[in-house]
């Protein structure tokens, strides 16, 4: 059963006008503080400081988690879980260092779940992929450290669709949300960050060896 509705999930996104100014003035002070002074505030009921999470976080949650599942009604589906039930559940809520992990393990968590319940075929588990699905990489993505012509973005995109599940999800994550090993390791369930950085190695191997042939 899902989390109940509420309403009130995004209070400054709903009303214009004064709100985009408020908007804005909310976003340059929470910049300044700290994961840990943010998410302290939420979990004493600051809607200030609940309002900046879901608007910094959102679009990436979203992308990962449409990357995942392949289905946007899936990925939609998990934000509003998500950030329904850290509201419900925000006073006990553990602290937290780092919100964008916190947030990423909590959703990849969520997808396994809807697509479990939808009886999709994925498997993401290391070695083991049941049905293959693509990788759309946005214009703006930069898998490189330089910009790519949209041909070499085409091949960029058949090469990541050569790698396994576990591998595109590993370099979207450092790559795209620009996670470190340990933060990649704790979102995909790996027991050590070593593992996270053989995973990313042979991927990447993978991807020079797709450009080389």
């Amino acid at each position: 059963m899902k989390d109940t509705q509420d309403n009130r999930l995004r209070p400054a996104l709903t009303e214009k006008g004064t709100t985009q100014f408020y908007g804005q003035k909310m976003m340059t002070y929470y910049e300044e503080k700290s994961d840990f002074d943010i998410w302290s505030a939420f979990k004493l009921g600051n809607e200030a400081a609940f309002n900046y999470i879901y608007r910094k976080h959102m679009k990436g949650l979203y992308n990962y988690a449409y990357q995942v599942s392949r289905d946007q009604d899936i990925a939609r589906d998990a934000i509003h879980i998500l950030f329904i039930r850290i509201r419900n559940k925000r006073r006990s809520l553990a602290d937290v260092q780092n919100i964008k992990g916190y947030l990423m393990r909590a959703i990849y968590r969520i997808v396994l779940d809807e697509l479990e319940k939808k009886k999709r075929k994925f498997q993401v588990i290391d070695n083991c992929i049941e049905e293959h699905f693509p990788i759309e990489l946005s214009a703006e993505t930069k898998m490189i450290n330089f910009e790519i012509s949209e041909e070499r973005r085409v091949q960029l995109e058949d090469a990541m669709n050569q790698l396994s599940s576990r591998q595109r999800q590993a370099v979207l994550l450092m790559y795209k949300e620009d996670l470190s090993y340990r933060e990649i390791a704790e979102i995909m369930g790996m027991e050590q960050v070593k593992s996270a950085r053989k995973l990313i190695y042979r991927a990447i191997s993978s991807l020079k060896a797709f450009f080389s042939n």
